[in-house]
Formats: C-alpha cells, sequence, structure tokens
C-alpha cells in the first residue's frame, strides 16, 4: 500500500535505512514479500471484491467532473 500510494503520488524515491534482513530476529517481513509475489489465488491473505458497482458510480462521477485531475 505504501508503494501505491508513492507510485500514484509520483515519489521519484523513496529512502530507508533499514533493510528486512537487519531486524528478521525480531519481525520477520520476508514472509508478507514472498506471499505478495504469488497469484491473488495462492496468497495466505485472500482478496475479494465487494461493492464494485458503487465504486463505479463514484468513478464515473469523478471522470465527469472538470477539474479532474489525471494521474
Amino acid at each position: 500500500m505504501c508503494y501505491s500510494t508513492a507510485y500514484w503520488a509520483r515519489v521519484d524515491k523513496i529512502y530507508y535505512a533499514a533493510s528486512w534482513s537487519d531486524y528478521a530476529d525480531l519481525f520477520d517481513d520476508s514472509n508478507i514479500n514472498q506471499d505478495m509475489k504469488q497469484s491473488y489465488a495462492k496468497r495466505t491473505v485472500r482478496v475479494a471484491q465487494l461493492m464494485r458497482g458503487d465504486a463505479q458510480k463514484v468513478w464515473v462521477e469523478y471522470q465527469n467532473l472538470p477539474s479532474k485531475t489525471r494521474y
């Protein structure tokens, strides 16, 4: 989610200090990375879409705004 936000905000570069291996003895994020590389059907945390029709209505409203921003 953080990466997506940075991408959409057109952030050129993300700086960070600690890598996953630096704190693996306390908190291991590598499992998250490995899980995200799998197809949706194989991920530990399942993804399910709901209320798509309602969401599409919001996007149609946005698309019709004269002052909308195209990202």
